[in-house]
């Protein structure tokens, strides 16, 4: 072979090499994020979703309107695609100013109501928009209670035909949590892997995730997204995610890409002598396992000591 062809094959053979490298890797609904409102991206996803499986109603709906449409994640479906939104927030604080967010926008109801999973606790989705009289199926519902999230969209009777839905994004994806139902209280919320699942059980597939928010369409639609990245492994952001290990004397440490910790558990410090090549390493404090009040603190937690 002569020097000039050996040297066209290696090249072709380079060319090939590199055209291969991420050739398995599907696209990621992800991909398309961008905030118009939203606060991860889920505007852009939004338009991506509806751009595939097409819109009817021109309808959605927001648990959790919050204090106005920044952060929200139908607002600009509202405010610029000219859909029909009901917006529900009990919270007085933030309503003082989303009531000033909606003048102008006659296509969009607020109901100044808590959402309960029943009707004998209180107002439900499904009872709220059988009293605003709308008998459509919903393009869009949207869930984020920093709570009973879970629980909301399992009650949930009607079957919109996208569902977005918070979780807790501390909690790993391989974990099926979830809160005990509360009176309106901040908990753990639940975790990606327990919504998936009640998700598939009420006849819906998980197509994409944000840091925060999963995002559901109705089954019938999942063969329009079997060329993008839908598995949890991969859809899954792990930057917030913290592991506590404990040292040889079982003293609690925390490890973590990021200096923060629930507020109300531990009081916690950077430790500056211990080396992490990506983390941070944070001394807990005030809570020690060595304490005779730990049963009491934390009941059912163990002290393991390594042999």
């Amino acid at each position: 072979m002569k020097k000039l062809d050996r040297i066209k094959l290696l090249i072709f053979s380079l060319t090939l090499c590199i055209s291969s490298i991420g050739a398995d890797e599907k696209p990621r609904l992800k991909d398309y994020a961008g905030s118009v409102y939203s606060q991860n991206g889920e505007d852009g996803i939004i338009q991506k979703i509806f751009e595939i499986i097409g819109i009817t109603s021109r309808r959605c709906l927001e648990v959790g309107g919050g204090d106005g449409p920044y952060g929200s994640n139908i607002a600009r479906l509202w405010r610029e695609c000219g859909w029909k939104g009901v917006l529900i927030e009990a919270d007085p604080f933030r309503l003082s100013t989303l009531e000033s967010s909606l003048e102008g926008y006659p296509n969009c109801t607020l109901v100044k109501s808590y959402i309960e999973k029943d009707e004998s606790l209180g107002l439900t989705i499904d009872s709220i928009v059988a009293d605003l009289g709308i008998d459509e199926t919903f393009d869009l519902v949207s869930i984020d209670l920093d709570g009973n999230d879970y629980y909301i969209f399992e009650s949930l009777k009607m079957h919109p035909r996208v569902v977005i839905v918070e979780f807790n994004h501390t909690i790993p994806y391989y974990r099926d949590v979830y809160q005990q139902y509360s009176e309106h209280s901040w908990e753990i919320g639940c975790s990606v892997a327990a919504l998936k699942r009640l998700g598939k059980e009420k006849g819906y597939e998980l197509v994409a995730l944000t840091l925060c928010n999963a995002i559901f369409v109705d089954a019938f639609y999942a063969e329009e997204f079997k060329d993008f990245e839908t598995s949890l492994e991969k859809m899954f952001d792990t930057q917030y995610l913290k592991n506590i290990i404990l040292t040889y004397s079982g003293d609690p440490i925390v490890v973590a890409k990021m200096n923060y910790l629930s507020d109300g558990f531990f009081k916690i410090g950077y430790d500056k002598d211990m080396n992490c090549h990506d983390c941070y390493i944070l001394k807990i404090n005030e809570i020690d396992l060595n304490d005779d009040d730990l049963a009491k603190n934390f009941p059912g937690f163990p002290k393991y000591k390594p042999k």
